[in-house]
């Protein structure tokens, strides 16, 4: 008379969870690579001049004939500056929209007097610090190129 059995061996266990592993093994830094490439697309998106914060730039300029100062920040976009001649502003950004790049650091912007950016002479610079977060290494993300000094 034979046994019928039931159940796996530890034998036959231990060889499906070593597949387990490899197979996780190979799978999850591709996530995770895939991550950071993600959030690197979503802040080049944000701040290119057809994304949200580049069109709401280009609405301010619209109305005013320049772009918030650097003074005036990104901010300006969602809340009305303080001071005078300030009459056309409308609202750019919902208040709830977040100003900080995906990384969680707000965008570096400047434009000195509302006309040009250190970068940019006839615009702004907009820049994320990229995932490593410190400025002027080679994942910053920003709405210029080096070599022309203009918008992307």
């Amino acid at each position: 008379m034979r046994r019928v059995r039931h159940g796996f061996t530890l034998m036959e266990l231990l060889l499906v969870i070593a597949i387990l592993v490899i197979l996780a093994g190979a799978a999850i830094p591709m996530f995770m690579g895939r991550s950071k490439a993600a959030k690197i697309d979503l802040a080049k998106s944000a701040i290119a001049p057809n994304g949200a914060i580049g069109v709401a730039m280009e609405g301010f300029h619209h109305d005013f004939d320049r772009y918030p100062t650097t003074e005036e920040g990104l901010k300006a976009l969602q809340v009305k500056p303080d001071g005078d001649g300030y009459d056309k502003w409308v609202g750019y950004l919902a208040k709830n929209s977040d100003l900080k790049d995906p990384w969680g650091v707000e965008y570096v912007y400047v434009c000195t007097d509302g006309k040009a950016g250190e970068h940019n002479k006839e615009g702004y610079d907009l820049s994320s610090n990229g995932p490593d977060k410190q400025a002027g290494t080679d994942d910053d993300v920003k709405n210029w190129t080096e070599e022309s000094g203009t918008n992307k």
